[in-house]
């Protein structure tokens, strides 16, 4: 009975990890101001909570309906409340500010456009462009974590540029990744099914 549980409670962790991750970055970013060291060290805990947390995605991976959009649910939590909590960060540059703001607003409009297939009887269906999204968000979330934490602690210039530089390039490439997803759903509710469901019942 447990090792049937394990799958649906890593999922509900994930889901309460992320204002979990969002709280204690708000703690760092304001230990920040008073104590860097502690502020970085804080960072650092979000950013091992934050990737403990992404790492169980591929452990509970379903192709089963509930299962699967309960994970959708739980990834989309992890990573907006993380997006979000980052976004109050004095040094987290406007340029990736702008990307949370585009990386949600595509999220809504493919979780609108899933509902509005679904209303319309057609299943979503299945997109590699969207797992891979995910992925690149919780990539560039965890190095922006990390990113903090090595800003507070005085890393080297070699090792907080690689991190940066690593948070930019998936969160940018999320941004992208995003944008054609959402077109593809545009296009998917766009086209009409080969065989209206009321002809299907018809015929039976």
């Amino acid at each position: 009975m447990a090792q049937i549980n394990l799958p649906m409670a890593l999922t509900f962790a994930r889901m309460a990890a992320g204002p979990v991750v969002a709280g204690v970055t708000l703690w760092g970013a304001a230990q920040g101001y008073v104590d860097p060291p502690l502020g970085g060290l804080i960072f650092l805990c979000a950013g091992a909570v934050f990737t403990i947390a992404a790492v169980t995605t591929r452990i509970v991976a379903t192709s089963e309906p509930f299962g699967a959009a309960l994970e959708r649910c739980a990834n989309r939590v992890l990573v907006t409340c993380s997006f979000v909590a980052l976004c109050g960060v004095s040094s987290v540059p406007v340029n990736l500010v702008i990307a949370a703001v585009l990386l949600l607003g595509c999220d809504a409009a493919v979780t609108g456009l899933r509902e509005a297939l679904s209303a319309s009887g057609r299943r979503p269906p299945a997109s590699a462009l969207g797992t891979w999204t995910m992925a690149a968000e919780m990539v560039g979330v965890a190095a922006l974590l990390l990113e903090q934490a090595a800003y507070l602690d005085n890393a080297s210039d070699l090792i907080f540029h690689a991190i940066a530089w690593t948070a930019r390039a998936a969160i940018w490439g999320a941004v992208a990744l995003a944008l054609v997803n959402s077109y593809d759903f545009a296009a998917s509710l766009a086209r009409k099914p080969s065989v209206e469901p009321t002809e299907i019942d018809r015929v039976h």
